[in-house]
């Protein structure tokens, strides 16, 4: 079974081979005693198991902010996910480490925590922001 980070849970009437979204509690247990190998992909959650096919979102996040302050910006910001989340933990101390390591200080108005979903109001409000445009209303 994949385990795949979405927005939305899949309900199946059968579980093994098939790709979800979601793992409530009473699945996860249910999994556990049907003795169903999981395997997580692009996060990790200790508790449910222990093999994961991920990206190296730390060194991603650092090695981009490392390239965009080699190309000039001095104010660099992040879009990340949940912090609670492996991946956007990984992502945020990837980019504060580069952030150190480059003498460049860490502007919390340039840090918005995230959680994967793309409000077209939010949308709008980032592309203003890049932009210098004023939001409309």
């Amino acid at each position: 079974m994949l385990c795949l980070p979405c927005q939305r849970s899949i309900n199946h009437k059968s579980h093994v081979g098939k790709a979800i979204c979601d793992i409530s509690p009473t699945l996860r247990q249910m999994m556990q005693e049907m003795k169903i190998p999981i395997v997580l992909v692009m996060r990790t959650f200790p508790k449910i198991s222990k093999d994961a096919v991920v990206t190296d979102d730390y060194q991603g996040a650092f090695d981009a902010v490392c390239h965009l302050a080699r190309a000039g910006p001095k104010r660099i910001g992040l879009i990340g996910g949940p912090r609670k989340i492996s991946n956007g933990k990984a992502r945020w101390e990837g980019f504060r480490d580069a952030l150190k390591a480059n003498n460049l200080p860490c502007d919390s108005a340039l840090v918005v925590e995230g959680d994967y979903r793309m409000d077209p109001a939010i949308a709008e409000q980032i592309c203003c922001f890049l932009t210098g445009r004023t939001v409309s209303m």
